[in-house]
């Protein structure tokens, strides 16, 4: 084809209004409401067939217009995507180039060894890249060129298939996703041509998605964490984006399937924090997030900047435009500025933004056990995030269940320590693993954090509540405190149990934690992380980490007579200032601390407890706001407390509050979806 038939072919597409244009070298066009349908999507004869319409195209080529997006020659998608909506022959010259040299420098070219090519990094990033280049520049390969590009994927695809590891049961594994994303879109890009097409779309719309993933979402799935961390979760969301958004063109509303992708939106808005945040390593300020599990470019600064997160929220808040789900995402949006792929931006139909002053100050995660909580909205806030349970993910998890996190004001307060296979200086002096128990606000029992693997179980939410002046959580940790495989268990834990209460108007957070082991003389540890070193009062036994403008004071009131070890530098490229509070004598003991965000000028919270016995009566006193009050039950496991705030007692929860997210919002109460919804009807029409 001349390079002047295919601008023309590109400009003809553009303006197209109803029906697909006949290009020389596709099948041919069907008749108005014909189409192949296949697991619910109806699919056009001629190319593209994923992502773009007549509509899309002319309201991308205005964008482009506005917004000139020049593709780097290392961007075979972005090529692609000018060539479509400019007409411009150059751009898929180079993006068919692009993808017939992918993958094949050796034998996995056509190799029928499925060992080869299998959990590849290159077959899953590249990918969509050559399966939309194949789609959207479909005029422009040869059938030559064509007949290789399908027998070489489908033996890469073939591969990925017979293999456990990202397979359908790793559910938020990144190379799952990638490899169903690729699966479905090979399956529709090839309708037709290839005898593989129907094995790729089932696997990827039937086995990994409806047999598998809807599941999840139900279970250790809800809320909408995307679970292998603050780096490697975003991948789920964003690998999502063009199957299922061309998926919804194609007739089926994969993104209404499951409640996830509106969790998601939320899970973003509550995990991001609330404005720009300080990066010791560069002195600048980016908009960020609370990390977890492997996350090595979080010292770059900007974690939600990446691509990844910036077109997700894109497309939801296109996708969902109409109800409040999208003006929330268009909301995140503008206040995080994130970079998004101009195939999603450019076909954006707009919206308002919402302010999320409307939506409730907490936010909880039943699947991964995850909580957020703020005093306010604003870039004035203290937030704070608890992980509370084990998240479900391959490979790239950290022992970081029941750590918590704060920040306040542009400054990280207490954090985890976040790296990718780095080394810092553990408990007890030896260098580990960044992610091991010593890098997080964890516990230790003689010796040990929770179990690294085989963990006899996931923790138990005990009790959870969301009120006006008050966060409070109680969760059983024991189960991951033990461990099936012997090298791993500790015998010594008997029980492990964290209780949380956030007083929203003092800044403050109340940790409770009780801790038995075995024997009187197991030490217990309670670990927690500053990026600057903190000072210690031992008269007082407070603790001040001062970081630039803000600050956390930790006053701890049980044990009687703990000990302050001195503050550890874990060193390395990562490490930050570890503070290590212990204590030892009895089977089961007790550590009660007082946290407190707050400006690195501003007034004390005075905190202090007396131990009644049957419990610890905690009093915090503010000068200008007042006194709160909490009393505290003691033994192995938490009780009847009460909070009283301006003279009025509340009993703190006994259970455990249902939280639900729909259109409108998040909403604190209500019924939680048990089952999946329906498979479309006409899954397949032989």
């Amino acid at each position: 084809m001349t390079s002047t038939t295919h601008a023309s072919w590109c400009r003809a597409l553009a303006c197209a209004a109803a029906v697909w244009l006949l290009v020389p070298g596709t099948h041919p066009v069907p008749a108005a409401g014909q189409g192949a349908n296949a697991y619910g999507l109806t699919i056009p004869a001629a190319h593209p067939r994923l992502w773009w319409t007549p509509a899309r195209i002319t309201q991308a080529r205005a964008w482009q217009q506005a917004h000139p997006y020049n593709p780097p020659s290392g961007d075979p998608l972005g090529q692609a995507y000018r060539c479509v909506v400019t007409g411009e022959p150059g751009y898929c010259q180079a993006a068919v180039n692009y993808a017939m040299t992918q993958l094949c420098s050796n034998a996995a070219c056509n190799s029928p060894d499925p060992n080869v090519g299998v959990a590849a990094d290159d077959a899953r990033w590249e990918g969509e890249n050559v399966i939309l280049v194949l789609d959207w520049c479909y005029p422009y390969f040869t059938p030559a060129q064509r007949a290789t590009l399908i027998d070489r994927w489908n033996t890469y695809f073939y591969n990925i298939r017979q293999h456990t590891w990202g397979g359908p049961a790793q559910h938020q594994s990144n190379y799952n996703w990638g490899y169903m994303r690729n699966e479905i879109l090979w399956g529709v890009a090839t309708w037709g041509e290839n005898p593989q097409a129907d094995a790729n779309l089932q696997y990827g719309l039937v086995t990994r998605w409806q047999q598998n993933s809807l599941g999840h979402f139900l279970g250790t799935g809800r809320g909408g964490v995307m679970q292998e961390g603050s780096a490697y979760g975003s991948a789920l969301g964003y690998y999502g984006v063009v199957p299922f958004g061309a998926a919804s063109v194609l007739g089926r509303d994969v993104y209404r399937e499951t409640n996830f992708f509106r969790e998601a939106v939320f899970y973003l808005v509550y995990a991001t924090l609330p404005g720009g945040t300080y990066n010791k390593n560069n002195g600048g300020a980016f908009p960020e997030m609370f990390p977890f599990a492997d996350d090595e470019r979080f010292f770059d600064g900007g974690m939600p900047a990446r691509i990844n997160y910036g077109t997700f929220m894109q497309a939801m808040a296109d996708y969902w435009r109409d109800v409040p789900v999208g003006a929330y995402a268009r909301q995140w949006l503008a206040d995080v500025d994130p970079v998004r792929a101009p195939h999603v931006e450019s076909v954006d139909r707009g919206g308002s933004p919402s302010p999320f002053t409307a939506l409730p100050l907490d936010y909880y995660a039943p699947g991964p056990r995850f909580l957020f909580a703020r005093n306010q909205w604003g870039t004035q806030a203290t937030v704070l995030a608890l992980q509370l349970g084990v998240t479900d993910d391959e490979g790239h998890q950290h022992n970081d269940v029941g750590s918590w996190q704060v920040w306040r004001g542009g400054r990280w307060v207490s954090r985890e320590t976040t790296g990718y296979s780095q080394d810092i200086i553990g408990v007890g002096g030896a260098a580990v693993d960044v992610g091991t128990a010593s890098g997080h606000n964890s516990l230790f029992v003689n010796g040990k954090g929770p179990a690294p693997g085989y963990r006899v179980g996931q923790t138990i939410m005990k009790r959870l509540e969301s009120r006006a002046g008050y966060t409070y959580a109680a969760v059983d940790l024991t189960p991951v405190y033990r461990a099936t495989h012997p090298a791993l268990d500790n015998p010594a834990v008997v029980h492990v149990e964290r209780e949380f209460v956030f007083v929203r108007g003092l800044e403050t957070l109340v940790t409770f934690d009780r801790v038995e082991s075995t024997s009187a003389s197991h030490p217990k540890l309670f670990l927690a992380h500053f990026e600057t070193p903190p000072t210690i009062d031992v008269a007082t036994r407070t603790i001040t980490a001062v970081n630039g403008p803000q600050a956390l004071r930790l006053t701890s009131l049980a044990p009687a007579t703990p000990t302050l070890r001195p503050v550890v530098n874990e060193g390395g490229a990562v490490g930050q200032f570890r503070l290590e509070i212990e204590t030892s004598g009895t089977p089961l003991s007790y550590f009660l601390h007082a946290l407190q965000a707050r400006g690195a000028a501003d007034a004390n919270v005075t905190a202090s407890a007396v131990d009644t016995g049957a419990a610890f009566a905690v009093t915090l006193s503010h000068p200008t706001r007042g006194t709160v009050l909490l009393t505290l039950p003691k033994g192995q496991t938490a009780g009847a407390g009460t909070i009283t705030i301006g003279g009025a007692t509340t009993a703190l929860t006994s259970g455990v509050q249902a939280i639900t997210v729909t259109d409108q919002g998040v909403v604190w109460g209500g019924a939680a979806p048990t089952a999946p919804p329906a498979a479309p009807t006409g899954l397949r029409v032989p």
